[in-house]
């Protein structure tokens, strides 16, 4: 996105040749997916006269888009054997619902499997499992396990997160790789989940926020989006403008963002984070003596 104008690029990772091969014009793009075989890029675009988004089909190495379908909210999700699509159809604006949709990779027989009512499918993410044979969408808390044909949806077992961001099949068993937050922490991270007996495995163990992942066809390799977020605590001189002194190293604890002031007796108070909970610390004017005020033993509710 540049100067809120969205393009679409393929990078080829063997040579690092970058290509654009889709302008939105002015459109915004919720999501893609390269169909199974690799030939196909779908794509949903999203416009201000058309906010529940069209997807088109274009060729990887480039060519004119074909439309598929329309009234799609989420990134098409393409079977395992590149037949079918499923996708959110979102109405919560509307009709207060959304729904989980399937159909031929062609847009031909649709079909609405489910629907449910806000605060709906979180942030309208679905995907196939590697057998094809189920669809997995996260419904508040829990990850949902629906037949791909149609039935009723189970909740995959295991402890509910408190968001789940995103999430997408992690080849070649009955796993799942997700972003999700745990209970008790402060930051999305990624897991793997086993859909046999709902094992859940952390990948990622960092103060960075990670929001979307996807895995490798032959799931060993894992890419993801990370926000990363670096701060310090420093302190300038009023009328001295060269003269700024660091106190906190720059890290992802987040010092001071969530707040900071002085003590009456000159020392500093501010907030950081660690992996698990918020904490107030406290060092001298000059960044010496830093201490841990409240956090490590004692939750704080905010």
């Amino acid at each position: 996105e540049t100067a809120g104008r969205q393009t679409l690029w393929v990078k080829q990772l063997a040579t690092e040749r970058v290509l654009q091969f889709d302008d939105l014009d002015g459109g915004q793009c919720p999501g893609l997916a390269f169909s199974p075989d690799g030939s196909f890029v779908y794509f949903v675009r999203e416009t201000a006269l058309n906010p529940n988004g069209v997807l088109y089909r274009v060729p990887y190495l480039g060519g004119s888009p074909v439309k598929v379908l329309g009234g799609i909210s989420s990134a098409p999700a393409i079977s395992p054997d590149g037949r079918q699509l499923a996708f959110i159809r979102s109405t919560l604006g509307t009709h207060g619902e959304d729904s989980v949709v399937t159909a031929g990779v062609d847009g031909s027989g649709e079909r609405t499997l489910a629907s449910y009512r806000a605060p709906g499918i979180h942030f309208n993410r679905i995907t196939w499992t590697p057998d094809g044979k189920y669809l997995v969408f996260p419904l508040q808390s829990h990850l949902m396990l629906m037949p791909a044909e149609g039935g009723a949806a189970l909740p995959i077992p295991g402890d509910p997160r408190t968001t789940i961001d995103d999430v997408g099949a992690l080849p070649p068993g009955r796993n799942l790789v997700v972003v999700g937050q745990r209970k008790g922490t402060l930051r999305p991270q990624i897991f793997a989940v086993s859909l046999r007996g709902g094992e859940i495995q952390q990948v990622t163990h960092d103060l960075s926020q990670y929001m979307t992942v996807r895995a490798s066809a032959d799931g060993n390799a894992l890419l993801a989006v990370q926000n990363l977020t670096l701060s310090s605590v420093q302190v300038l001189a009023p009328g001295s403008k060269s003269e700024v002194l660091t106190l906190s190293a720059e890290n992802q604890a987040q010092n001071g963002v969530g707040g900071l002031a002085w003590t009456p007796a000159g020392k500093i108070v501010y907030g950081s984070q660690s992996d698990l909970r918020r904490e107030f610390r406290e060092m001298d004017s000059d960044g010496a003596n830093q201490r841990l005020l409240l956090g490590e033993s004692t939750p704080l509710g905010f």
